[in-house]
């Protein structure tokens, strides 16, 4: 019998994540790419820097980074099929947010000390509040995917 998989996500150090099914935690590291050998794949891509095949993985996702995993428990997203033949996901119930929000602490509490009425004239497309929303996203953001790297 084929031991119960559980659902879980791994934060990257790029600032994505991974949402997969394991046995346990180190079987889902294990799939996601993160035990991949720069080195490895450096010489498989015909590079001659290391350094760089192994940025050039982090960014992509893949290869030894800083990250963080758990198991998730509530989660619920539908998907799109979009004209252009590719999928778009959402997530479709408070409880999934909130546990993508607990990987993303800093974005989430960026987005919670937005103003209500900034907030309002964006979604209204205010084009001031517009692009003042964006750099307060915008911020959220760079200081999240600084977040790990910083570990």
């Amino acid at each position: 019998m084929e031991p119960q998989r559980k659902l879980y996500m791994i934060r990257l150090e790029n600032g994505n994540s991974v949402i997969l099914q394991a046995a346990n935690a180190e079987e889902a590291v294990e799939s996601s790419g993160l035990r991949c050998d720069a080195a490895d794949v450096a010489t498989w891509l015909g590079m001659t820097d290391v350094a760089e095949a192994s940025w050039a993985l982090m960014n992509a996702g893949f290869g030894p980074q800083n990250y963080t995993i758990r198991e998730l428990q509530h989660f619920m997203c539908t998907v799109t099929l979009k004209n252009d033949g590719d999928f778009t996901l959402a997530l479709e119930s408070d409880e999934a947010q909130t546990e993508i929000d607990n990987d993303y602490p800093v974005l989430a509490r960026t987005i919670a000390s937005v103003p209500g009425d900034t907030m309002d004239l964006a979604i209204r497309q205010d084009h001031e509040a517009r692009r003042h929303y964006d750099g307060i996203i915008s911020s959220g953001v760079a200081a999240e995917r600084a977040r790990l790297a910083a570990l």
